[in-house]
């Protein structure tokens, strides 16, 4: 297919909100010329067709359905508990405007760097390190951070912070992605880019460089607007390094603010564009998602009955919450058609629902090993006892004594008598595993014994009783299924 096919075909795809505005700048661009002599007419068209296509990716993209998620996936890459490298991150806000890769090749004659998947603007690692470069040499007094020219040498401290041809430098300047607005949907957030106009009032005088100018600037010529892309908003800073060298990624840093406030990023900072400042309250937001991530992975490392344990206190530390779950319980011992199916549903912790999302267990309770677990953690805490003898537990409920009865039955929880009980009588083991109930003494007994002072099982004794248990009926032989399973 010929280029002019092509463009034929292009020419009826039209932008709209999810489009790339990256990909919409590389391909979409109407006309263009580039042949030497063409007419005005043509270049009249060609620079129309640039405008065009400026003001179309500045008003229409919006931010990328998973851009957000992509942002935070990185943001924990680059920064958090588990990066395995010592990271600092700062978030930055343009003070004006900022537009990098300017001069980037593509179908315009004025680029802007985009992120290549999502289409959003972001500052480069390099670019970064250049500003930190240039602000370590003409902002600080110190020789050290010079950096090597026909007057002066390379600094040692430049040297070791940014490189040579002999060695890296000992931090890492990643890509500054743009920072999304976590209030707002992604489908109504736009893109921070803008059209913006360079105008050249003599632009025969410019062309002619090398001092071949023909004619000095009179003013009278007409003056040429080129139009081009810039950018706003915040972006998000990450400089790492290793372990033992994050004195020198907190250097990096410190210069890094230093250039972006007084020196810019990007083109046409004399003209103001590319200033930057901190901000001190998206970075605190950013920390915020970290510090969350690795409680969460804290919180999932936890043995899954150590997390059952922690939503029943939060969950019976609230009146209503404890109410729910009474309720809960009860219709689970009468097999009511409420009844809950899931853990989730038992409990009111957003803690839990955070580790169960990922936990690597079923959270159905229709799996016997989730009920063991679940039963086990329920029967041993006081307040299930003392519903099971009749009493409140350390909150107080409007609920009945016999439906706290029946709650604590599904639980298998046994009452508590009195306060004054011998600290060192042993709970029945048994008392976690309701089936048991229907034992024969003589079954019982042998269970009971497989359990030392200390709660542990006897492996040994409970291989030995593997012939013995179809004696005792199928209820002894479920339970005996149960208790290796637990091994």
């Amino acid at each position: 297919m010929s280029n002019q096919s092509r463009r034929r075909d292009l020419q009826s795809v039209q932008i709209h909100s999810s489009t790339n505005a990256g990909l919409w700048m590389a391909r979409y661009l109407e006309r263009q010329t580039r042949v030497p002599d063409v007419s005005d007419w043509e270049q009249d068209q060609a620079k129309i067709a640039s405008t065009t296509l400026i003001a179309e990716v500045s008003k229409t993209p919006r931010m990328a359905s998973g851009y957000r998620s992509a942002f935070d996936r990185r943001l924990i890459a680059l920064a958090g508990p588990d990066a395995g490298r010592y990271a600092r991150l700062v978030v930055f806000r343009c003070v004006g405007r900022v537009v990098v890769g300017l001069g980037e090749r593509g179908v315009l004659e004025n680029g802007i760097t985009l992120e290549r998947t999502w289409g959003v603007p972001i500052l480069p690692g390099p670019s970064l390190k250049g500003v930190t470069a240039a602000a370590a040499h003409k902002l600080t007094d110190d020789p050290a951070w010079r950096k090597e020219t026909k007057t002066s040498e390379l600094g040692e401290s430049a040297s070791w912070l940014f490189g040579t041809t002999e060695h890296a430098g000992l931090v890492t300047f990643h890509d500054a992605w743009w920072v999304p607005d976590q209030e707002l949907p992604e489908h109504k957030q736009q893109l921070p880019l803008h059209a913006d106009v360079i105008t050249a009032h003599n632009p025969k005088y410019y062309q002619e460089s090398g001092g071949r100018a023909t004619e000095a600037p009179d003013g009278m010529t007409d003056p040429v607007p080129v139009s081009f892309l810039s950018a706003s908003g915040h972006f998000l800073v990450v400089i790492s390094s290793r372990p033992e060298d994050q004195a020198w990624a907190d250097a990096a840093l410190d210069l890094l603010t230093l250039g972006l406030r007084h020196l810019g990023v990007g083109a046409k900072t004399n003209a103001g564009y590319g200033k930057m400042e901190p901000s001190g309250d998206f970075t605190a937001k950013l920390q915020e998602t970290i510090d969350r991530r690795a409680s969460f992975e804290a919180l999932v490392s936890q043995p899954f009955s150590d997390l059952l344990a922690d939503a029943l206190d939060e969950t019976l530390s609230n009146k209503k919450n404890a109410e729910a779950l009474c309720v809960a319980l009860k219709n689970l011992q009468g097999a009511d058609e409420k009844a809950p199916t899931r853990l989730e549903e038992l409990f009111n912790s957003q803690r839990l629902s955070d580790a169960l999302a990922t936990h690597p267990r079923s959270t159905s309770l229709d799996d016997a090993e989730v009920v063991r677990e679940l039963r086990g953690v329920l029967s041993a805490h006081p307040t299930l006892k003392a519903w099971a003898a009749g009493e409140q537990g350390e909150v107080e409920i409007s609920r009945s004594a016999g439906q706290r009865k029946r709650a604590a039955e599904w639980a298998g929880a046994s009452a508590v008598e009195d306060d004054v009980a011998e600290p060192v009588e042993q709970a029945d083991p048994l008392a976690a595993f309701p089936l048991a109930a229907s034992l024969p003494d003589e079954a019982k007994v042998a269970f009971r014994a497989l359990f030392g002072e200390d709660g542990a099982l006897d492996i040994e004794g409970l291989e030995a009783l593997e012939e013995q248990v179809l004696e005792w009926g199928d209820a002894a032989l479920e339970l005996w299924d149960q208790l290796v399973n637990m091994l």
